[in-house]
C-alpha cells in the first residue's frame, strides 16, 4: 500500500494533470488501488482540480488526448496496450478529419 501511495506522491512532482485509471485491479477490489494513488496525491499540495479518477481505460485515454495541446507531452500507462493504440489512432483520425 505504501508503495502505491508513494507512486501517487511521485506523480505530483512530474505531471501538471493526472488521470488515475484502474482497469487492472491486481487482485484488489475495483477502486482500491486508485484510492491509494489518490491518497499519495493528497499527501502533497497538488491541487485537487488537477487530477481525476476514471475507471475506464478508453475514456481516460480519450480525455487525456482531448486535454493535450500543441507542445504538450502526454504519458499513458496502458494495461491493454493494443486497445489504447487503437483508441489513439481513432482519436488522431477523428482530429484530422475535423481539421481538413
Amino acid at each position: 500500500d505504501e508503495d502505491i501511495k508513494l507512486f501517487g506522491k511521485t506523480l505530483t512532482k512530474i505531471y501538471d494533470f493526472i488521470i488515475i485509471k484502474e482497469s487492472d485491479p491486481r487482485r484488489r477490489p475495483i477502486g482500491e488501488t486508485a484510492k491509494l494513488v489518490e491518497e499519495g496525491i493528497l499527501s502533497t499540495k497538488f491541487p485537487k482540480k488537477d487530477y481525476c479518477i476514471i475507471q475506464d481505460e478508453s475514456s481516460a485515454t480519450n480525455i487525456a488526448l482531448s486535454m493535450a495541446g500543441v507542445g504538450d507531452l502526454g504519458v499513458i500507462q496502458a494495461d491493454d496496450i493494443h486497445k489504447v493504440i487503437s483508441d489513439v489512432l481513432k482519436f488522431k483520425e477523428m482530429r484530422s478529419s475535423h481539421i481538413e
